[in-house]
């Protein structure tokens, strides 16, 4: 069995950190945004309910030119 490694520094804690902190925020916004694109895509859908997420939906609806 071989046992050679290859060794890869690793960047300090701070950056890492930095690192982590840029990841988790980008997937959370995709996560929002693919959320969004969602409800958008089915704007027709009885379930866009009144209230203020819907009312946002309408306003992001009306600006694409699409009639909900």
């Amino acid at each position: 069995m071989d046992d050679r490694r290859i060794m890869v520094p690793l960047p300090d804690a701070g950056r890492m950190a930095a690192i982590v902190d840029a990841i988790e925020n980008r997937m959370a916004h995709l996560r929002r945004q693919s959320v969004v694109d969602g409800l958008l895509a089915n704007a027709h859908a009885p379930y866009i309910r009144p209230g203020r997420v819907g009312t946002e939906l309408r306003r992001r609806i009306a600006a694409e030119g699409r009639v909900a």
